[in-house]
């Protein structure tokens, strides 16, 4: 079953509830519809639930008011809850990640920078290898033009005006 076929089906039983203390009242009593809202929960999000009764609650919510189904496909990236990934190389604040700012450019740059992070995800695609590769051969062709445009966008280095002795006295004194 499809991520949005299992979303449509708690749509459905949550359709029956008048309101979130009736729905809390059911979660508390069908387990297999709290353990679909948790697994659903963290396939959508990223996260694990607690079994807090009013976090599942709210996770229903959240995961039926989600704007775009096509939002829903499953993070092929993810760190454990709370991690954060730094940029060890080049100590750029904007590299800095964590599960709420994941995505492939940032995952790839972490594993092309710092290939021991590997360990700290706790899921990767079966292709990551390649994909590590193929992004460091892109950032590498990349490099040199970004180069030539750097260098052509300089200006030319202005001549270093003449002191004159009266700029030095000024100076002086």
């Amino acid at each position: 079953m499809t991520t949005a076929e299992r979303i449509e089906q708690l749509r459905k039983q949550a359709g029956h509830f008048a309101n979130a203390r009736l729905l809390t009242n059911e979660l508390s009593r069908n387990s297999g519809l709290k353990k679909e809202v948790q697994s659903l929960y963290s396939l959508i999000f990223g996260k694990q639930l607690t079994g807090c009764l009013s976090c599942v609650t709210d996770a229903v919510f959240e995961i039926l008011n989600k704007k775009n189904i096509m939002e829903l496909k499953p993070k092929e990236y993810l760190l454990p809850a709370g991690a954060l990934l730094h940029d060890v190389v080049n100590m750029d604040s904007k590299k800095a990640m964590s599960n709420a700012n994941i995505s492939e450019e940032l995952a790839l740059y972490h594993l092309a920078t710092n290939p021991g992070c590997e360990k700290r995800f706790i899921r990767l695609p079966q292709d990551w290898q390649q994909r590590v590769e193929a992004y460091k051969q892109r950032t590498q062709q990349e490099q040199p033009q970004q180069q030539e445009h750097t260098e052509a966008a300089q200006p030319a280095e202005k001549p270093k005006a003449k002191r004159t002795k009266k700029s030095t006295e000024k100076t002086n004194n």
